[in-house]
């Protein structure tokens, strides 16, 4: 009897489990999962300094402050803005997996 009276427990329990995802989804638990997302795409962009390197995008490297310096800086940097930021979007999309 005690074997029956746990499988039937737990056939109810999995049942409801099942029954309330729907209401809990359209409810907590989509704003849970929004949140956590948010919080690690912040996490992410401040991992890979996406700001840091946008904010110095302009500036010179290395103290080159001629013309062909300061290209080769700019595209150096674009390239490795681009690529982070790639990687940022990457990350963030394996979270909703």
């Amino acid at each position: 009897m005690f074997v029956f009276d746990t499988i039937r427990f737990l056939m109810m329990d999995l049942l409801v489990g099942i029954l309330y995802f729907p209401v809990w989804w359209y409810t907590v638990g989509l704003m849970k999962v929004v949140h956590m997302m948010q919080r690690e795409a912040k996490g992410i962009a401040y991992a890979l300094n996406l700001k840091i390197l946008f904010r110095f995008l302009l500036k010179p490297m290395f103290g080159q402050y001629d013309i062909w310096g300061r290209i080769i800086s700019f595209g150096v940097r674009i390239v490795h803005f681009f690529i982070l930021f790639v990687w940022a979007i990457i990350l963030t999309v394996l979270l909703l997996v």
